[in-house]
């Protein structure tokens, strides 16, 4: 009230009340509460759930500027609904569309002015209910839980709806890089889930999981879920993930930081096993003192490495300088250096005999020289491979015979032997006439048995009569059935003629007559009968001679 008397005085001294104001007497004036009036919507207004819904009303305050005063907006079903809501030249609006459905909400506005000063004003509107969406609420994955590479997470949604029951709404988990990866049936709570393995991406997985009911309504939540990388896990709990450099994130004695130890693994996960302990091969020579190595800082001694002469034991074997040139190893009193060319035995030296053994023993750089085993001739063969003039190198296995030098050239055990260089055909002249059967020969540096003449016409060289010479006529046959004995390939007969006789019959007398074989000539070998002379008789003309003759051919 005391507010309100002194901006009452102030209006009276505006208007010239200085008497009033000028004494101690105080003037009675009070303060009113603010007007409300609701003006849209208009009582009784109906509307579907889910409307959006624009309240107005008109406010006024004797003393407060509207847009200082307190609004608040309630529903007498859903409580309230809108603290200082905007007022803008004396209109409070409001709007809204989450009014509950299938209620009759009395929606008031009340306002406040500075003194408290308060008032109201409501109007009526009816919601009608619609078919609800079914309600879907994601458990896992929540706020902070993230998957694992290669590793299954389980998704858990629960759902419910106010037609159907859980086990009959279809869910669905889905991600925008995998696709839908898991469909499961609700239980009779309405918990859906799955586990399954999500790929590992660059940035997140945006997870939608979507039930829809037998209405077809559909509820949808998306989070966004992230998969960690095994490598930036720290699974054995050293303080280091195989990002950070865990070459053995099963193991919480490996890591970058761990002293490392002879054990046949990289401890300090530095790619390298065993260094810094004897097992490590500290000169890079392939040797460790583990495997050997006498000196483990020198890269040219090992048990692989080979002695020189230097006093020193490479090859770590406890032995110096042993098989080298300076060392006499086989005690012969000659080394390498001196020319022994085969110190590990005591028989070769510079100083040795040459023996038939198939070494250098004289270490001369030739081997069994001067003995039978040795090419003393250069002609590829020795004493025992068969030369039989180690001295003359044409003369070996692999010589070529020459006619007329008396040398066995080939060392076959003969001289001037069959198909040397130089030789001539023999035939083969069986039945000695000078004669060869041209069926058979060989090249020979001279006459041999039967192969002893260069002529080569002789038609059978079964019978000496038969060649190419024969002259005389022959009753039997040569031996082969043929009467061809002079090799001209025919057989001529020598008896041709056929007896005949001419008489002279006015006396009695032969006029003339042929001697000759009675009838044809018989064949070669065969006898007919020879007739001559001539005898008139009597109308008849007889011989006065017969005998037998052998028909001879050639």
């Amino acid at each position: 009230m005391r507010a309100a008397s002194l901006r009452l005085c102030g209006l009276l001294l505006s208007v010239g009340a200085l008497a009033a104001c000028g004494n101690n007497q105080q003037v009675g004036v009070y303060n009113s509460p603010p007007a409300v009036s609701l003006i849209s919507p208009p009582d009784g207004a109906e509307y579907e759930e889910g409307d959006a819904i624009a309240f107005e009303a008109l406010v006024e305050d004797d003393f407060d500027d509207p847009a200082t005063l307190q609004i608040r907006w309630a529903s007498d079903v859903d409580g309230e609904l809108g603290v200082n809501s905007s007022i803008e030249q004396g209109v409070a609006r409001l709007e809204t569309a989450n009014l509950t459905g299938g209620h009759n909400h009395v929606v008031s506005l009340t306002a406040v002015d500075s003194d408290g000063e308060s008032a109201s004003d409501s109007v009526t509107v009816t919601i009608f209910d619609l078919p609800d969406a079914p309600e879907l609420t994601v458990i896992h994955p929540v706020s902070g839980e993230t998957g694992v590479e290669d590793e299954e997470f389980e998704f858990v949604v629960q759902v419910s709806d106010t037609s159907d029951p859980p086990q009959s709404l279809l869910v669905e988990f889905e991600s925008d890089y995998d696709g839908v990866f898991c469909q499961p049936t609700p239980d009779k709570l309405g918990v859906a889930s799955c586990e399954q393995v999500l790929s590992l991406v660059d940035d997140y997985h945006t997870v939608t999981f979507t039930v829809s009911d037998s209405e077809g309504f559909v509820t949808r939540e998306s989070v966004v879920f992230t998969i960690t990388a095994g490598s930036e896990i720290d699974n054995d709990g050293d303080g280091f993930t195989e990002a950070q450099g865990d070459c053995d994130d099963g193991d919480s004695s490996v890591s970058p930081i761990a002293e490392e130890f002879y054990n046949g693994r990289d401890d300090d996960c530095d790619g390298i096993i065993d260094n810094g302990t004897e097992a490590w091969d500290d000169d890079g020579d392939g040797w460790s003192e583990i495997d050997g190595d006498c000196d483990d800082l020198d890269p040219s001694i090992n048990p692989d490495a080979i002695e020189t002469c230097d006093s020193a034991d490479e090859d770590c074997d406890g032995e110096i300088d042993e098989d080298t040139p300076c060392t006499d190893d086989d005690g012969d009193g000659w080394t390498d250096n001196d020319g022994d060319c085969d110190d590990p035995r005591a028989n070769t030296t510079p100083a040795a005999t040459e023996i038939e053994d198939g070494d250098d023993n004289d270490c001369d750089g030739i081997i069994d020289e001067g003995t039978d085993a040795y090419d003393d001739d250069g002609d590829g063969y020795t004493e025992y491979d068969g030369d039989c003039d180690d001295a003359d190198g044409n003369t070996s296995p692999a010589g070529t015979e020459v006619c007329g030098d008396g040398i066995d050239n080939d060392c076959n055990g003969s001289a001037d032997d069959e198909s040397a260089v130089d030789c001539s055909t023999y035939y083969y002249d069986y039945d000695g006439d000078g004669y060869g059967d041209a069926s058979t020969s060989k090249c020979l540096c001279g006459t041999s048995g039967y192969y002893t003449t260069n002529n080569a016409t002789d038609c059978y060289d079964q019978n000496g009569d038969a060649n190419p010479t024969q002259i005389n006529y022959f009753s039997t046959h040569r031996g082969d059935s043929s009467y061809d004995y002079n090799c001209d390939s025919s057989e001529a007969q020598y008896y041709t003629a056929s007896y005949s006789c001419d008489c002279d019959w006015s006396g009695f007398s032969c006029d003339s007559y042929t001697s000759g074989y009675s009838g044809s000539a018989p064949s070669c070998g065969s006898n007919g009968t020879w007739e001559s002379g001539c005898d008139c008789d009597w109308w008849s003309c007889d011989n006065t001679s017969s005998s037998t003759v052998t028909q001879i051919c050639n």
